[in-house]
Order: C-alpha cells, then structure tokens, then sequence
C-alpha cells in the first residue's frame, strides 16, 4: 500500500536534502585538501577525484483538468545508476573508520575518505560529518576510456 503524496513527498525531499548537504561537506573538505596541499609540500599519496552520485527529484504536477480528490501525484528521487559489480563500501556508517580493502588504491582511498570526515567534524564544530562513503571505484585508465 502507498503512502500519502503529501508524505511521500516529505521523505523525498528530505532524502534531497541530506544528499546535497552532504555532498556540500564532502566538496568543501575536498577543497579545503587541494587549497592547503601546495603550501604543505608533497601530499603522502595522490589526492583522489571523487564526487558523490547525481541526483535529482522528479515531481510531476497536477493538471487543471484533474480534481484534486482523484489526483495520485507523482515524486521520486532519481539517481544514477552504478554497477553492482564494481561497488565498493569504503567507510563503515557506525564508525569513520576505513573498511579492509583488497587493494592497496582503495584502501589509500578508503584512508583519504576517513580523513575528509574529520575535516568534516572539524569544520562544523563536532556537529556533522558524511558518515558513509561507498561507491565504485575507477583507476585513472578506465576513467579516461569511459
């Protein structure tokens, strides 16, 4: 059974919400990493690119036509797909402490993420940080062949 559209609608929304916060704090620990690193000599490891998936709300409206008792609406969080195959959980949401990875990369990855959370804790005064990174790893190659 459905929930209500006006409830449904909520919960997306704030589903959104969280997204795009949280992708604020990742870009603007990232930042803060690349600003500091030339002042700071030569980084430990290379300083990974990574983002967070696209997203988007989709919302569709009422017509005119249609009385609002028998309107269903429509709301959805649409966001890009990755393949299973390749999906990596990087940091455990309970702890910010990297997950044990197969490789050396991802665990230098997994390391980087754990540090940008306490950027993250840093920075919002103990209040917030992204507690849980996964997603699919890309080595420079494939990245440039996609």
């Amino acid at each position: 059974r459905r929930v209500t559209e006006s409830f449904e609608r909520t919960c997306i929304l704030r589903e959104a919400n969280t997204m795009l916060w949280a992708n604020t704090l990742h870009d603007m620990s990232l930042d803060m990493v690349l600003s500091k690193a030339p002042s700071l000599g030569t980084p430990p490891g290379p300083i990974p690119d990574l983002h967070f998936v696209e997203a988007t709300v989709v919302m569709n409206s009422k017509p005119d036509s249609v009385k609002p008792k028998d309107w269903h609406g429509f709301c959805a969080l649409v966001e890009r797909l990755l393949p299973e195959d390749d999906f990596v959980k990087y940091v455990c949401n309970g702890t910010p402490q990297p997950i044990d990875l197969g490789s050396d990369e991802q665990h230098r990855i997994a390391v980087f993420l754990c540090f940008l959370q306490h950027i993250q804790y840093r920075f919002t005064k103990e209040k917030a940080f992204v507690s849980d990174y996964q997603g699919i790893f890309l080595s420079r190659l494939s990245a440039i062949r996609d």
